[in-house]
């Protein structure tokens, strides 16, 4: 593969060149015993710039249990809302993937409507945003869904 290593043993620097595409690293590990364990881990390299994520904005879908929190959110058990995700370059193909660790998401392009949980959790929502070129950026949003109405 291309680019340069820097340091050795467990921890190393690897410079990646500056020719886009997709590199492969080997790494070897060998124990005192004459083990060894071999892993081959693509990267790809672009010159590119990621897609800049403005934001996420969050707002209830039917339900007014559902309140800022800070810079989180708070929402009802059983509630629904979307998250918009603002990427400031829109002339960009781009893509989008996203995961929530609690309750259910369904998502179509930048926007996803996101249902909480029947219990008491701190579910983390997360978009990562791919352009044309593999560039990637991520953000995440915190909602706590509260089991109470006395919360709002």
């Amino acid at each position: 593969t291309a680019g340069e290593f820097f340091g050795e043993g467990n921890a190393v620097i690897w410079l990646a060149p500056e020719v886009d595409g997709v590199y492969w690293i080997v790494v070897e590990a060998r124990d005192a015993y004459g083990g060894m364990a071999r892993r081959t881990v693509p990267v790809s390299v672009s010159t590119g710039e990621p897609p800049k994520i403005d934001g996420l904005f969050v707002k209830g879908v039917n339900t007014d249990l559902l309140r800022k929190v800070g810079n989180d959110w708070m929402i009802y058990q059983g509630r629904t809302c979307s998250v918009t995700c603002a990427v400031i370059d829109e002339g960009a193909q781009l893509t989008y993937e996203w995961s929530a660790d609690f309750g259910t998401i369904d998502a179509d392009g930048a926007i996803a409507t996101w249902t909480a949980p029947p219990a008491r959790v701190a579910a983390t929502i997360v978009v990562v945003v791919t352009d044309e070129r593999g560039n990637q950026s991520s953000s995440s949003v915190l909602i706590s869904v509260e089991t109470c109405t006395c919360s709002f």
